[in-house]
């Protein structure tokens, strides 16, 4: 076994650590899709922008995972893994406690910090114990906490806020934490670490610094702040000179953060750009679609959550069944292209979508997104993880989850802008010059007045502008996904291997 090897699948109780990985895992799944349906107790509680309980969170979660993935792999998975997890339930217990909307951004900003440990690792504990060639069997684990949490989320976060109180949403992570870390601690047989390796204490500083000034610029740039504000651009202009820094430390470091000759292995450009593009199409379908179906077609709130379920079957289903054909074949090389065409079907079925659509549309097409990403988003991870020596299998795991996540951030600032923009151009075209200037807008957005508010025609008006900046934006997630498509189409394969850490085949 290799100095930074794991134990083996026969050595490990799998279905234990199974079980400690979903339970990890779902305290980000569920603190953030409950933090939604709570968002109004919160601020009528202790104020504040309730943006910034989101942005601080994802900030911290994507500039964290990098580190962590360097550290899983010099320390230990397992210590690692674990004290991501203690960390995160600290954080949890600060978040229940505070007092003030600035004391919560901290503390949510620490959960983040912490939540980038479990996001980032869980593909690589995995990979610790089951071999490539197996690692399909095990696919369906990330997607089902994301569906329970889909569905089960928005509830609890309801019973909490209307029988509890809020701060409930952060103090259940304490047990759910403390029974992911006794499964973990329990089940994962992990080897120690015989070789002192360093770590690129500089590297890091520049990636964190990079990635939280550049997610800082994509979450508040049209939004908190004008595209145009000095603050903004300069906030962008450090974030690239951080990111230059970053690359010219990675080149000379003795043990890098990231190591630069990853970038020259053909499956992981490839298995990089398209599961970017991946994510940073899947914008619209849980920030825009709801909103579509309430101020469009009428919609509950109830109902158009619901519209997202689908996805999350989806996902479930066509991961559940590639993966153990993968197994079976250890053929994988046309996955990410099949999945990521499906994927771009669905998107673009949701940008045709108009007032009085029927249900089964709406659904049918969230179900197409979901079965198109659960084809091509496993199988990029174990192509990603099969590609590297087993000592590098952290830091590639947590880069899959890193560029998914950074497309999650800049495809819905993009979507988000786009929408604003286009709004306005169709409100101003479709409202009398008079009446427009009647209601008194400095800034045409759709939170500026609420449309059912506004009496006909000009609520008509503004409901059909919306419908077609909706469309708009479905549009350029379609082209972020047809980009997935161009890139995928490069993909390469080499062997799935049998063994946790025998040396895979370089392809570049």
């Amino acid at each position: 076994m290799s100095s930074g090897g794991e134990a083996s699948a026969h050595e490990s109780n799998l279905n234990v650590v199974i079980v400690g990985l979903m339970l990890a895992m779902s305290l980000p799944a569920f603190d953030l899709l409950i933090l939604a349906t709570a968002a109004k107790a919160v601020n009528e509680d202790i104020g504040g922008n309730v943006a910034w309980m989101f942005i601080s969170f994802q900030i911290t979660l994507v500039a964290s995972m990098p580190l962590y993935g360097k550290l899983g792999d010099i320390y230990g998975r397992k210590r690692t893994f674990q004290i991501s997890v203690v960390l995160f339930v600290l954080a949890s217990v600060l978040c229940g406690l505070v007092t003030s909307s600035a004391q919560l951004i901290i503390a949510r900003g620490l959960q983040g910090a912490a939540g980038g440990g479990i996001t980032g690792q869980t593909q690589a504990v995995l990979a610790d114990i089951v071999p490539p060639r197996e690692r399909g069997r095990v696919a369906w684990v990330a997607p089902t906490v994301w569906v329970v949490a889909g569905m089960s989320g928005p509830f609890i976060g309801g019973f909490f806020v209307d029988y509890l109180s809020w701060r409930w949403i952060f103090f259940i992570n304490a047990p759910l934490g403390g029974l992911a870390f006794f499964c973990i601690g329990y089940g994962f047989r992990a080897a120690r670490t015989t070789i002192a390796r360093s770590i690129d204490y500089a590297g890091a500083i520049f990636i964190v610094a990079a990635v939280s000034l550049l997610s800082f610029v994509a979450s508040a740039g049209g939004d908190l702040y004008p595209w145009t504000s000095p603050f903004l651009l300069a906030s962008a202009l450090a974030g690239a000179l951080f990111s230059w820094l970053f690359v010219w430390q990675e080149r000379r470091a003795p043990e890098p953060l990231f190591p630069m000759h990853l970038a020259g292995n053909r499956i992981i450009r490839v298995c990089v750009g398209t599961t970017f593009c991946i994510g940073a199409a899947n914008f619209g379908i849980a920030i825009f679609l709801p909103l579509f179906q309430q101020i469009v077609n009428g919609a509950s709130a109830t109902k158009a959550g619901l519209t997202v379920l689908p996805t999350s079957v989806g996902i479930v289903i066509s991961t559940t069944i590639v993966g153990k054909l993968v197994s079976r074949t250890g053929k994988y090389r046309w996955y990410p292209l099949l999945g990521v065409t499906v994927f771009s079907g669905g998107i673009y079925l949701l940008s045709i979508l108009g007032r009085g659509s029927p249900d089964w549309q709406v659904y049918g097409s969230t179900f197409v997104v979901g079965l198109g990403s659960g084809v091509a988003s496993p199988i990029i991870m174990i192509a990603m993880q099969n590609a590297v020596r087993h000592e590098e299998l952290g830091v590639v795991s947590s880069l899959a989850m890193f560029s998914r996540t950074i497309g999650q951030v800049f495809g819905p600032a993009l979507g988000s802008s786009l929408l604003i923009a286009r709004f306005g151009t169709y409100f101003r075209r479709e409202t009398d010059p008079d009446t427009y200037r009647s209601l008194g807008l400095r800034e045409v957005r759709p939170e500026s007045k609420p449309i059912g508010a506004l009496a006909e025609p000009i609520r008509s008006h503004a409901i059909d502008a919306f419908r077609h900046a909706v469309n708009d934006s479905f549009r350029l997630a379609t082209v972020f996904a047809l980009l997935g498509i161009v890139i995928a189409c490069f993909m390469r394969s080499a062997p799935l291997r049998s063994s946790v850490v025998t040396e895979p085949r370089d392809v570049r």
